[in-house]
């Protein structure tokens, strides 16, 4: 935005820069949030459940058959505290509550699954212990 800013006001003198209120917002968020400990473990347990259910279409389908057993609609988790709108942030949050029993129990099916490789059923095993921990569902909760 600087860069495309300073050309602009270098070509019109009387030019006012003004950022878009909700993504200074969201930017003060991101901000706000950098210290605090909670906020981030949860956002890296969010980018460690995201990045393989968006990219994957069989990691997908396996989520949404375990959430299918259970009778869960299964909502969209995105990402949280991205410069993006506070309000998606929001919306993650409330999927991983509205979907956590498919999350645990997709998570501890999968964890034990031998046709995965160690590392993959590790890395399940350890997103089910996180799940089901009481410092993230209280953190979760809030």
């Amino acid at each position: 935005m600087q860069y495309v800013y300073a050309q602009l006001k270098g070509q019109f003198p009387n030019l006012i820069g003004w950022h878009c209120l909700n993504h200074h917002l969201e930017l003060s968020v991101h901000d706000a949030t950098e210290g605090c400990t909670e906020i981030n473990h949860f956002n890296f347990f969010i980018q460690k459940l995201y990045t393989p259910y968006s990219a994957s279409p069989k990691n997908r389908r396996a989520l949404e058959t375990c959430a299918s057993e259970l009778g869960v609609q299964l909502l969209k988790i995105g990402k949280m505290l991205d410069v993006r709108w506070v309000a998606s942030s929001s919306r993650t949050v409330k999927a991983v509550w509205l979907n956590y029993c498919a999350l645990h129990a997709h998570f501890v099916s999968t964890s034990s699954d031998v046709k995965l490789n160690s590392k993959e059923g590790a890395q399940c095993e350890g997103m089910a212990d996180k799940l089901s921990s009481t410092a993230f569902l209280l953190n979760l909760a809030h």
